[in-house]
């Protein structure tokens, strides 16, 4: 796990201007790879590349990045090939050597066997820039779901990148911000995770695609290796279906424990994370294994007392830490700094106090249970995708399921509805919920901005909106993981770790898994009321159960109602929203009487 960057130009190259640059890009990601730094640039010096290291597998100076391979590629890597030691047995049958144990001379020797084909074989998250020196191109990848990032800039003499925007800051490329998309997110509470809404100058390699940059053609054109099939259909029953999550998942959590540093776990004493704990204890028998969480003693839904009781019972090492106010007012810029974008709520600082906690253990890998609500379908509002699917499909497990979830689904979808559903077509329910989140964002919007920034700032862009109306719950699922939602998680994630140095591993989006689970019958997803059944179905018995049927959980929460009322947030929402009013963004009239955490949010990437 590490930080990336280089610059790669297309015309004369300034040699010495350009190293320098390069070691700022580097001195701006430390905290991605504190354990070595390293800089190349070839003969010709038309490309520079940096790296920041965060050693995990293969400990020595042999697998230091930049590396090189034939005396014709170098590469800067950033993550893990989980499945590196078959792949590397795959190609000693093919008569490669190598020199070192590492995953990174994995990914070159497969480069040069396979070329872009390569990237089809790998199991793991990352993000690479691999040279060629006898082509004069570069070749850039990324993970399937977009586990670590790739930003770029781009024009007609250099193509920058690196894993962090602001190492291309760093590097001289200006700081452009887009207040309207800013604006937009404060108000209507949607988080675009396109850096060019913000940017405009800054792209990112999209996830599952790769792209070739030659040196005689500028122009990044994207290529799309890999993407969810959600026609494909398999009938595996209840039964046999249960076996293969079981199997792929604990496979998946078998390779993500390949590492040559301590490894432990998050556990929000959810069914997610649980559920990775326990196949770690069953894999590593025998050894201790260390657990972190945050826990709030005196929040409603603190998880603290189900934690204990379940680290207790099976013998783990837990640390906790109890994230404040005080803390979170005090790191709240720093916070922000490495995020770079729109964070939606505190529970992003609950997941940095994990990692910070981490790195105080000693401990440099993380498994966690993100991903699992997006493929399992675990969130509430997935009742409602499926049930729009089922009207037109199934009625009478339509009505089944919709009494089954009446019973105690937190957010029922009201009969009224449901009849209006039935009479105006499944999209009505969609187009409803829009057109009343489409009112309050309007109302919002109109109390709080000025006139000028309502008409200049907020207006153009809520008339760009598109709301996408689901058909079923495939549909809701699939964009869930490719149209933004899980791709914003997975950036808190990415960098909520790296902020500490730290590695996050998440076994659920095993691409193999997904797929499996994308070909199944929704009604093993959601099943007389609950969600993720066939998940909680293949750990029965193994987990805990007060746990692993809780069905009200619904996801992990921090105090946040109680922070934003305490004095310290309000003092540093304060000296914010009178910057704001200076700059005639929000409404002279306005008074900073509750503090909100858009705006607090909003403000300090804007200024």
């Amino acid at each position: 796990m590490c930080g990336i960057s280089g610059i790669f130009r297309f015309h004369r190259a300034y040699p010495e201007q350009q190293n320098q640059r390069i070691k700022k890009m580097m001195h701006c990601l430390q905290h991605r790879g504190p354990d070595h730094q390293g800089q190349w640039h070839n003969e010709k010096e038309n490309i520079y590349l940096g790296h920041n290291r965060l050693a995990i597998i293969d400990l020595h100076e042999s697998a230091h990045q930049p590396m090189h391979y034939m005396d014709r590629y170098t590469i800067v890597f950033n993550g893990e090939i989980y499945n590196y030691i078959e792949l590397r047995e795959q190609l000693r049958s093919k008569g490669v050597i190598f020199r070192t144990n590492s995953d990174t001379e994995v990914l070159l020797a497969a480069y040069h066997l396979y070329k872009t084909a390569c990237i089809y074989l790998f199991d793991g998250q990352f993000a690479f820039a691999l040279w060629d020196e006898d082509e004069q191109q570069l070749i850039i990848g990324r993970d399937r779901f977009g586990e670590k990032p790739f930003y770029f800039f781009s024009n007609n003499e250099e193509f920058v990148f690196a894993s962090e925007m602001k190492a291309l800051w760093a590097a001289g490329i200006s700081k452009e911000i887009n207040k309207k998309a800013f604006v937009h997110f404060a108000v209507s509470d949607e988080i675009d995770e396109n850096p060019t809404s913000y940017y405009p100058n800054i792209h990112k390699l999209p996830a599952a695609h790769y792209a070739i940059i030659k040196s005689y053609d500028p122009k990044v054109n994207f290529e799309q290796y890999w993407h969810i099939n959600i026609e494909e259909t398999c009938k595996d029953e209840l039964h046999t279906a249960t076996k293969k999550v079981l199997q792929l998942l604990q496979e998946s959590v078998k390779l993500r424990l390949r590492a040559d540093v301590p490894i432990g776990s998050s556990l929000s004493g959810g069914v997610d994370s649980s559920i990775i704990v326990y196949l770690i204890q069953k894999l590593n028998e025998g050894a201790i294994q260390h657990t972190f969480s945050a826990i709030f003693p005196s929040f409603h839904n603190d998880e603290s007392s189900s934690i204990k009781k379940y680290t207790s019972a099976l013998s783990l090492q837990a640390h906790f830490i109890e994230p404040k106010i005080n803390e979170l007012t005090q790191d709240f810029e720093k916070l922000m700094y490495h995020h770079e974008l729109p964070i939606g709520s505190s529970s992003c600082y609950a997941q940095w106090c994990v990692n910070k906690l981490a790195q105080q253990n000693n401990i440099t890998v993380l498994l966690d249970g993100q991903g699992a609500d997006e493929v399992f379908a675990g969130y509430h509002y997935y009742y409602r995708d499926y049930l729009i699917g089922l009207l037109k499909k199934d009625k009478k497990l339509f009505d089944e399921e919709y009494a089954a979830q009446s019973g105690y689904n937190m957010y029922p979808i009201s009969g009224k509805y449901i009849l209006k559903i039935a009479h105006y077509g499944t999209s009505f329910y969609n187009w409803y919920i829009n057109y009343k989140k489409n009112r309050r964002a309007v109302t919002k919007a109109k109390y709080m901005l000025s006139k000028e920034a309502f008409h200049d700032l907020y207006m153009p862009l809520h008339a760009q909106l598109k709301f996408k109306a689901f058909i079923d719950l495939q549909d809701s699922l699939h964009n869930s993981i490719v149209g933004g939602g899980l791709e914003t998680l997975l950036r808190y994630a990415d960098r909520n770790a790296m902020a500490w140095s730290r590695e996050l591993r998440l076994p659920y989006l095993s691409h193999e898994l997904v797929e499996y689970v994308f070909s199944l019958p929704e009604n093993i997803k959601i099943n007389n009321g609950i969600t993720k059944y066939i998940l909680r179905n293949a750990f029965d018995k193994k987990v805990n159960d007060k746990i692993l049927w809780n069905r009200n959980k619904i996801g992990f929460e921090t105090p946040q109602y109680t922070w934003l009322r305490d004095n310290t947030m309000k003092q540093l929402y304060k000296s914010q929203f009178t910057l704001l009013q200076q700059d005639k963004i929000l409404s002279s009239k306005l008074k900073p009487q509750e503090v909100d955490w858009n705006w607090l949010v909003a403000s300090s990437l804007m200024t």
